[in-house]
């Protein structure tokens, strides 16, 4: 068994977390890039559904479970609506972002970076653009994006948590959006 990015129950990680609570706050957020890049990744419980099925089958092999790729605009949408939010996600270039010292999470060598699951680069998007195929073949199914969401809300709020999740400061994100709407209104 080979997944790909886990979320869901349990996810300590944080990079779905983040960008739900993004979403759920209601607020504007730098929504990185053009929309076009590849995310993936697996519902734990799906995981072990899959695994507990393989085992109960004798089913030997080598499965990858990656889920179903998505673009980074079909995610952040998907996002919004699992949060019921009125979110605004403005899209800011990788140029842009790069000047302002925003990279990507290939370009900072970790995976809860400014702007977890962004992965424009498409030297780094293998992990993205995995196939699942096989697994799906064998009657693996995955559960909807909202329940994955939930479970990553559920615990998040069920739990303390003392530290920010994201490098990326909410003051430091408004700073670096106004002065993108500054540029785009002065040149239209």
């Amino acid at each position: 068994m080979r997944p790909g990015a886990i979320a869901g129950h349990r996810d300590g990680g944080g990079d779905l977390l983040i960008w739900l609570l993004r979403a759920q706050d209601g607020r504007q957020h730098i929504a990185p890039g053009d929309g076009s890049d590849p995310v993936e990744f697996v519902d734990v419980k799906d995981v072990a559904a899959f695994l507990a099925t393989a085992v109960n089958r004798s089913n030997y092999g080598t499965y990858n479970l990656t889920g179903r790729s998505m673009s980074f605009r079909e995610f952040l949408a998907k996002c919004s609506d699992a949060t019921g939010s009125g979110a605004d996600f403005v899209w800011v270039p990788q140029e842009f972002l790069r000047k302002q010292g925003l990279e990507s999470n290939g370009v900072l060598h970790t995976f809860i970076g400014n702007f977890p699951y962004w992965e424009p680069d498409p030297c780094y998007q293998g992990l993205y653009r995995i196939s699942s195929e096989k697994a799906f073949r064998f009657g693996w199914a995955t559960r909807p994006f909202h329940e994955t969401a939930f479970d990553c809300l559920r615990d998040f709020y069920s739990r303390e948590f003392n530290d920010d999740l994201s490098p990326l400061s909410e003051q430091r994100e408004n700073e670096v959006l106004q002065q993108w709407l500054q540029r785009t209104a002065a040149n239209p």
